[in-house]
């Protein structure tokens, strides 16, 4: 690592040579689980900025500022699209969740990781109704992602019931 006026030039035998400077140079020094830059700052338009490194990615928006996706999300988050796809952008950075597993919060939806079930994407009202109706406490873990159960009826698995969403109205299955 080599320090400059405007940041650092960071080496490693994993990613080879890149440059960290600003706030993602400064939250990389916070003690997020990051791990060594793989690649450059890049662009991705309307002033949005990402870098990558070895456990996970950051990402910068003027409108909600910077947040760090690990490496488990980010791969789920990617499946769906990415920052064009149904979640958006990050809201929050990745967290510590029940029983080894992480949650965060994006612009259309949460993910949550288990190493039980992997990552799962709630949004919409199932988000919702499973958020503000206890949660883990009350449902368990996501088992599935969101899926259709009929040709009107959307639906989530989870530990302890499935959480139902059909035009404008939710209901819970409890185990």
């Amino acid at each position: 690592m080599q320090r400059f006026q405007g940041g650092i030039i960071f080496w490693s035998p994993v990613g080879g040579a890149h440059p960290l400077w600003g706030a993602i140079e400064n939250k990389w020094y916070v003690g997020h689980d990051a791990g060594w830059p793989i690649r450059d700052e890049e662009s991705l338009g309307g002033g949005a900025i990402a870098q990558h490194f070895t456990n996970g990615t950051m990402y910068y928006t003027p409108q909600i500022g910077l947040h760090y996706i690990g490496a488990g999300i980010r791969e789920a988050w990617w499946n769906k699209g990415g920052q064009t796809g149904v979640a958006g952008y990050p809201v929050s950075d990745e967290g510590y969740w029940y029983a080894g597993g992480a949650v965060q919060t994006f612009q259309g939806g949460t993910f949550y990781f288990t190493p039980q079930y992997g990552t799962r994407l709630l949004q919409g009202a199932i988000r919702w109704e499973y958020e503000t109706s206890g949660g883990y406490f009350y449902m368990g873990r996501p088992v599935t992602d969101e899926y259709a159960a009929n040709a009107s009826t959307r639906a989530q698995r989870f530990e302890d019931g499935i959480i139902y969403w059909s035009n404008g109205r939710t209901w819970t299955e409890r185990y």
